[in-house]
């Protein structure tokens, strides 16, 4: 379940001749801390019920290795509470380290929330989800919308409804949206694609129009019912739902990454969504882990509405959704949960089923760090023997490229290559993370290697977006 979303793999013998000379000029670096973690990996791997702490030391070495690095996680095995650690920087301005009381946006992951709220109105009689919206919205200002689209397709992404209101919604100023009724005139702009009709095609717009729903029945503003309904009752006492312009304590701020070169680490104050049905809540990950509890252990609703929502309903590129909760699998282990992603914000909650862990990730930045986590815990929780033992290769193998300690271009390298197990994923994340933040050298040289491991079309265009990227920098026109 790679959350990347670049992948490719095919190499020429000009790039590989681009390769050496890179690693001949002597320009690539990595910490050393990254070869302690091979040691982690062997260890961890060999220890099955040492997930912990591999996780914890993984972490560690993440953070030093990134400056940038900012990000929270809590793990539950079971029901109980097991990890939750905080690491690097929630103000990059005044240097204050995040904590576990740190609260983040939790983007998209809100939606669960949102489903739960539609839910407890459904088993209180209050709704049908196979009604019409019109049905106990009879002036939602979009007739179309109004007469046609169900509850069940807004639920489940099939009422072909826009991602969002306008295509360049995400890129503009949202300080006029601080409540739902501001965004009467957007919906009624809107257009119904009915070739997307009950097929899935993610859209933010139809949980606005469910937080809507829940206002016009409940008769309450959406943060309240939530809070009232499904925080305070779970304990989730770091969980708060925001105005753009009002203060908030003790949560992180959102970083943009760089775009071109030389450009700063930017805020996403002028980016950001107050918090609402769609998304933008702050939460702390222990938080997240409690709301996935108390859902899975019937406290919010009946089994058969838990049920209900955790079902797959239609399918998507990555397994399937339900209700407010994806499926997908690794290595045929289910996993469900919810992932979330805004400029400055990235985070997921997951419950990797057969190892029975609830694990809930968050980061102030749209950096790869997450990821990076999250495939470690993949790997680790659902992984088989080869992909545990092709994950440390990797590491070992970047360490000696980086370290310029091979040259790929000799036979006796290529042969030696051969004979181990890679990790594509982890070779793509590492690549991005030096790519994102403008480091081209060593983006080059990962995607390289890539492609050398894996000759198909994916690696290629990870490649040709290295190289397209670095042509344009005053560092390519040095080769």
């Amino acid at each position: 379940m790679l959350k990347v979303y670049f992948c490719s793999r095919l190499v020429t013998a000009w790039f590989i001749k681009l390769f050496n000379l890179l690693l001949m000029k002597n320009i690539i670096s990595l910490t050393l801390s990254l070869l302690f973690s091979f040691v982690i990996f062997q260890s961890g791997y060999a220890q099955a019920n040492n997930f912990i702490t591999a996780l914890e030391q993984y972490l560690s070495v993440l953070e030093k290795d990134n400056p940038h690095f900012g990000l929270s996680i809590a793990v539950a095995q079971k029901d109980k509470l097991v990890f939750q650690k905080a690491y690097g920087l929630a103000n990059r301005n005044y240097e204050l380290p995040v904590t576990t009381k740190t609260k983040f946006n939790i983007a998209s992951i809100g939606k669960m929330m949102t489903a739960i709220a539609i839910l407890q109105l459904e088993q209180d009689k209050a709704l049908n989800l196979q009604e019409k919206l019109g049905t106990y919205f009879p002036d939602f200002p979009h007739e179309g919308i109004r007469d046609s689209v169900s509850i069940h397709q807004l639920l489940t992404h099939t009422s072909g409804l826009p991602i969002w209101f306008t295509p360049d919604f995400p890129l503009i100023s949202k300080f006029q949206y601080e409540d739902l009724k501001d965004y009467v005139p957007l919906f009624k702009k809107l257009k119904i694609d009915t070739a997307k009709v009950d097929t899935y095609s993610y859209s933010n717009v139809g949980y606005f129009v469910l937080g809507c729903l829940i206002e016009k029945i409940a008769g309450v503003p959406y943060a309240y019912f939530v809070s009232e309904n499904i925080s305070l009752p779970l304990g989730m006492r770091d969980t708060e739902f925001y105005s753009l312009n009002e203060i908030k304590k003790v949560a992180a701020e959102g970083y943009m990454r760089p775009t071109k070169d030389g450009e700063a680490w930017q805020r996403n104050d002028r980016f950001n969504l107050a918090s609402g049905p769609a998304g933008g809540a702050y939460a702390t990950p222990s938080d997240l882990v409690r709301l996935f509890l108390g859902l899975r252990n019937h406290q919010l609703l009946t089994p058969e509405n838990t049920k209900l929502m955790m079902e797959e309903k239609v399918k998507t590129p990555q397994g399937g959704y339900g209700y407010g909760i994806g499926q997908t699998s690794y290595n045929d282990h289910p996993i469900l949960g919810h992932l979330g992603g805004f400029f400055g914000a990235r985070g997921e909650l997951m419950w990797y089923q057969t190892a029975d862990y609830t694990i809930a990730i968050l980061a102030n930045s749209d950096q790869t760090d997450y990821i990076d986590v999250s495939h470690f815990i993949e790997v680790y929780l659902a992984g088989t023997a080869t992909q545990q033992e092709a994950h440390t290769q990797t590491l070992n193998l970047l360490q000696q490229v980086l370290d310029q300690k091979i040259d790929i271009s000799t036979a006796e390298t290529k042969a030696q290559l051969a004979k181990g197990t890679y990790d594509s994923d982890l070779l793509q994340i590492k690549g991005y993370f030096y790519l994102n933040k403008n480091d081209f050298t060593p983006a080059l040289a990962i995607f390289q290697l890539n492609a050398l491991l894996f000759p198909t079309d994916g690696t290629q265009n990870d490649l040709r977006r290295a190289v397209a990227r670095t042509k344009s920098q005053e560092a390519w026109k040095k080769w």
